[in-house]
C-alpha cells in the first residue's frame, strides 16, 4: 500500500468518511492495515507484478476480515495482475 503524503492529523477520517469495521469472532483486523487505509493509502497500488493488496491477502490466505476492510475501502475486485488473474 502507498500513502499519500501530507496526511498528519491523527483524527482525521478517510475521504469516504469511513471508519475501519469492529473485530468479529473471525478474527480481529490487522492493525498495520487498518493504520494505513485511513491514513489514505492507495488501496490499489500494484507491485511490479501488477499484484494489488487485495490479491496479496488472498494468496496469502490472509483474515477474511482484512479482505473485507480493502474491499470496504475501494478495493478493485476486478483488478488483474501482469498475468491476468484477479483476486477473484
Amino acid at each position: 500500500l502507498a500513502v499519500a503524503s501530507g496526511s498528519s492529523d491523527r483524527n482525521r477520517q478517510n475521504p469516504a468518511q469511513r471508519m475501519p469495521p469492529a473485530p468479529t469472532a473471525a478474527g480481529p483486523v490487522n492493525p498495520l492495515l487498518t493504520l494505513l487505509l485511513t491514513r489514505e493509502a492507495f488501496v490499489n497500488h500494484a507491485d511490479e507484478q501488477g499484484r494489488t493488496p487485495l490479491m496479496k491477502c488472498v494468496i496469502d490466505g490472509d483474515s477474511p476480515d482484512d479482505v473485507a476492510l480493502l474491499i470496504q475501502f475501494g478495493a478493485d475486485v476486478f483488478a488483474r495482475d501482469g498475468r491476468g488473474r484477479s483476486a477473484l
